[in-house]
């Protein structure tokens, strides 16, 4: 086909539609649709035996190459609900371009669930996440033929909003979602709220709410899809006033979207160095830039798309690189982008899920040719963890001949790790890479939320302090550590059986339907492999546990006949 598939349903019964590989459904039938197929293909003559007139369409199902002609199948041109349903009979993407946008603001999560008829005017409320432009707004019309205002404001002191920064009108043919270019953009402010305000002159606002919606078109199952709003956030005219939807509805918000372009990316070489800290800054863009300036926040500024820096003075430093696009001034501030220390030894704060090996990289940045790191360690904290082992492979180090602990301790939770060169080797040149990984393990399972505190910054044995320390032929200093926090999140709760990971944590039908769809190749894999594997199977790599034995313990307890899925610890 030349534009690709349609999607559309059908009501699947062997008994009174389905025939072999052909499938019709007459007009008078009362029973809704209960499956999903794709069209791919026509034929206007074809006519098998089930039919009551010829021509057909040629559609693909999810059930995989055995069913019938290689997964394919002709269903009726007369058919009740294939191409006609009022909902999904025919859903294809037309006129479809890449994403023309950087950042998308909004509050809707789920889109148009209901709808206030009596409401024509709205606004939501955004904070700026970089001194992009405003390019474009989204919103929703319920109903064919609507004029529309919509205004970009700067303030709104709760009574009244202010400070007009753009109005623009319009009409939509059809209802259903519009994207309307700004005729002119709007400069952000990064940090600073601004306002989407619109006016609609006929069918209400659409927005979005928690609701309970069919898990299969015609099925008696309902799952919650859950939305999430705060106050502040979308406002509705009522009279003279203006009134906060989170007062009637703590789930609901407007269906109205910011569209925003900064138009270019940033990156550093590196992002933390010893004084004097040289990086190497470099700026892309696929746009039409005429400029670029840099402020590096210690007093200096710089021009051009790639820039070095030195940091001269030890500090935590923000970036902010402006860009002029098209005439247009675009700028972004990054947060403490820039750590410039004295030596430094640092590693990753990370979440650890059940199963995940523990293996901390610990990254060193050395001024001058170093010959010995020597690395303090100390593991503490609920999380019980042992230190079994270390490896330079694959680091800087890699080539040290000497790499041993000078102290070890597994009852205090204690090291020291000496990376060590002979007097033979080369020193390691100035860098900022991993110097060493260090191999942790943790029994049993422990409360997600669980953490320890592997300290690099040194420790207290008597009266001697164990500090982190680099070794270079002119002596050696003391660099300074970052520790990194380890916490255990386990994403499994309480009960097995979330396989579609509903932040309800419910098992319900929904799970059935993922579990099936998964199992039998069409459906994408469980995001917990826990929650899948639900007869607590031990055997084996943890995606590999997931297997046809939880789908019928699952299938058991869904229709009474099983008991419930074992608990997660």
């Amino acid at each position: 086909m030349t534009y690709g598939a349609i999607a559309t349903c059908m009501c699947f019964d062997w008994e009174q539609y389905t025939h072999g590989c052909c499938h019709w459904q007459p007009r008078y039938s009362e029973d809704d649709p209960t499956h999903a197929i794709a069209i791919v293909g026509w034929n206007d003559t074809i006519r098998p035996e089930c039919f009551e007139n010829p021509g057909a369409w040629l559609c693909k199902n999810s059930w995989g190459d055995g069913y019938c002609y290689e997964g394919y199948f002709w269903i009726s041109y007369f058919d009740k609900h294939c191409t006609k349903n009022p909902e999904m009979g025919a859903v294809c993407f037309k006129n479809v371009e890449p994403m023309r946008y950087d950042h998308v603001y909004y509050h809707d999560y789920h889109g148009w669930r209901d709808t206030r008829e009596e409401v024509t005017e709205a606004f939501n409320v955004f904070t700026a996440v970089d001194g992009a432009i405003l390019s474009a707004v989204s919103f929703i019309t319920a109903v064919d033929s609507v004029d529309y205002t919509v205004m970009i404001y700067d303030s709104f002191d709760g009574t009244d909003l202010s400070g007009v920064l753009h109005t623009q009108s319009g009409w939509s043919e059809f209802r259903g979602l519009h994207t309307v270019d700004l005729d002119e953009v709007v400069n952000l402010q990064q940090d600073d709220q601004f306002y989407v305000y619109l006016q609609l002159f006929e069918g209400g606002h659409a927005y979005d709410r928690t609701s309970a919606v069919p898990v299969l078109l015609g099925g008696d199952y309902r799952v919650t899809v859950t939305s999430s709003s705060t106050p502040g956030q979308s406002y509705y005219k009522t009279g003279s006033d203006w009134a906060d939807l989170y007062e009637e509805n703590h789930s609901a918000n407007f269906c109205m979207k910011g569209l925003s372009n900064l138009g270019f990316d940033l990156e550093a070489d590196c992002h933390f160095g010893s004084l004097p800290f040289e990086v190497n800054f470099n700026a892309s863009s696929d746009e039409n830039v005429t400029s670029w300036l840099w402020d590096f926040h210690d007093g200096d500024s710089a021009t051009g798309q790639a820039v070095t820096h030195v940091f001269e003075n030890p500090g935590i430093y923000d970036l902010t690189v402006h860009a002029v696009i098209d005439g247009h001034s675009r700028y972004i501030t990054e947060r403490q982008m820039i750590y410039a220390l004295t030596d430094t030894l640092s590693a990753e704060d990370f979440e650890l899920d059940y199963g995940d090996p523990v293996i901390v990289e610990l990254r060193g940045t050395n001024l001058v040719p170093a010959r010995e790191f020597r690395v303090p360690i100390e593991y503490g904290g609920d999380l019980e963890m042992t230190l079994d082992s270390f490896s330079v492979d694959g680091c800087c180090t890699e080539y040290f001949s000497d790499v041993a602990y000078t102290t070890y301790s597994p009852d205090m939770k204690r090291a020291i790790l000496s990376i060590n060169t002979s007097p033979e080797q080369e020193p390691l040149p100035p860098t900022c890479g991993p110097i060493v990984r260090l191999f942790f393990s943790y029994s049993g399972h422990p409360e997600s939320g669980t953490q320890t505190t592997i300290e690099f910054d040194g420790y207290t044995c008597g009266s001697i302090e164990m500090l982190p320390v680099v070794r270079c032929d002119m002596g050696e200093y003391t660099m300074v550590a970052v520790n990194s926090e380890v916490v255990y999140s386990d994403c499994c709760i309480d009960r097995r059986g979330n396989v579609d990971n509903d932040p309800s944590d419910m098992v319900d039908i929904a799970d059935l339907i993922y579990m099936i769809d998964y199992m039998f190749g069409s459906g994408v894999e469980p995001e917990c492999w826990r929650e899948a594997n639900i007869n607590g199977n031990p055997v084996g790599d943890i995606s590999h546990q997931v297997d046809m034995s939880d789908l019928v313990y699952l299938v058991e307890y869904m229709f009474g006949q099983g008991p419930l899925p074992p608990r997660c610890l």
